[in-house]
């Protein structure tokens, strides 16, 4: 899915997809302080329940200590099969939420939101942890 005014949107966008209540949002450093808690709020006001996890922005964050973080926040965040991850950022993000998805617990969902362009605004795409990775973006397209 593609386009403007997505994130406002997400609460809706994935009550339609038939995603699971639970959601924690993963994003950086970076994005959080822009799209974090707004990512939240539209989510919440969708009745979902989520929560923000920020990990360090950067390439060299793609840790095991990041991965740890983020397992630790779903644990936190009450993530069970049912739920899912959304990856707000680009591909360091989406990577390392991924495969900390992927690690988790089986059938926990992806979605990932990234604004590949600023005049087409916000695409979200959804993989199942084990397919995630870089291709999520604009590359696997």
């Amino acid at each position: 899915m593609l386009g403007r005014g997505l994130l406002d949107s997400l609460g809706g966008l994935a009550a339609d997809a038939g995603l699971g209540r639970r959601v924690v949002v993963v994003t950086d450093t970076n994005v959080a302080p822009l799209y974090g808690d707004r990512a939240v709020a539209a989510l919440e006001r969708g009745g979902f329940q989520a929560s923000l996890a920020e990990m360090p922005a950067g390439e060299e964050h793609k840790t095991w200590d990041t991965v740890s973080l983020l397992v630790d926040s779903f644990v936190t965040g009450g993530l069970d099969r049912s739920g899912w991850v959304l990856a707000l950022g680009g591909g360091v993000v989406g990577d390392t939420a991924g495969f900390a998805a992927a690690i988790y617990m089986r059938g926990v969902s992806l979605v990932q939101a990234v604004e590949p362009d600023r005049r087409r605004g916000i695409r979200l795409r959804r993989r199942l942890p084990d397919r995630a990775g870089a291709d999520v973006g604009r590359a696997g397209e």
